[in-house]
């Protein structure tokens, strides 16, 4: 048996949050006004860049829209110059391998010889661009806006986000697959329909995937210094129990309604 128990339902809850996330995608509608609209082709269509929605460890995301369908996806450009390629590949490789409805989904990717933000070549650099469907914001972001708000959680509400979490990380260890990143900005949200009222229409999913590592035996001090694990700090011999290390420091600071910038 791994390290975690089969996975288990709990109750749906009802607790309202139509506020927040109105609140959250209001203040991500509106694009800086030094953002203009950026266009490229790739995956055999035309592509819109509509906003930044924020940096990985190893790329930038946007908001993107499919100027042939109409779709609307979020994108993330990688240059190699940054990462090499078998870095960025790895995080596609390993998103791919983990089939969970609480895992942001990537649907495709595709190297450019050209930033695909200019149009122009970038020092011999290339780019890999990668298709991921489009989330309506992070968990570091909720909780700004209730701290803000002065508004609080339910015990029962936080418990199901978080058994959420677990079943991923069952699903991590079947896949002998390290995250090592795992905070609140890492940890997606997704809501069905237009108009968001409770919790239960909220999907938790864990995104960025480019610190992610089999464990083979490579132990390197890696991740955002607040949420590691002991192990990874010293360098010693770690596996998946460093991301439940992980998930740990994200439940207290949910508990306890402190932001990422907070704790940094």
């Amino acid at each position: 048996m791994g390290i975690l128990n089969s996975k288990e339902s709990l109750p749906k809850t009802t607790t309202t949050i139509s506020n927040t996330i109105a609140e959250i995608e209001k203040k991500k509608a509106v694009p800086s006004k030094k953002e203009e609209t950026v266009s490229f082709r790739c995956f055999n269509t035309n592509w819109s860049l509509i906003r930044s929605l924020g940096e990985g460890y190893f790329g930038k995301v946007y908001e993107a829209k499919d100027l042939t369908t109409g779709s609307q996806f979020a994108i993330k450009i990688v240059r190699f110059e940054i990462a090499n390629e078998e870095l960025a590949r790895r995080e596609v490789e390993f998103s791919k391998n983990i089939d969970s409805s609480n895992v942001v989904k990537i649907f495709d990717s595709e190297v450019m010889d050209k930033d695909p933000t200019t149009g122009l070549p970038s020092n011999g650099c290339k780019f890999l661009v990668i298709k991921m469907e489009l989330c309506q914001g992070n968990l570091n972001d909720i909780l700004i806006q209730l701290i803000s708000s002065n508004q609080t959680l339910r015990i029962d509400v936080v418990f199901v986000w978080f058994f959420k979490m677990l079943d991923v990380l069952c699903d991590f260890e079947q896949n002998n697959l390290i995250h090592r990143d795992l905070k609140p900005s890492n940890i997606m949200i997704k809501y069905e329909g237009s108009s968001p009222t409770e919790f239960e229409k909220i999907q938790l999913k864990i995104g960025d995937f480019g610190l992610a590592k089999k464990m083979n035996g490579n132990y390197s001090n890696v991740g955002t210094s607040i949420f590691k694990a002991l192990e990874i700090i010293e360098q010693e011999e770690y596996d998946t129990r460093a991301d439940v290390y992980s998930l740990g420091m994200i439940l207290l600071q949910v508990s306890l309604l402190i932001s990422e910038g907070t704790l940094a």
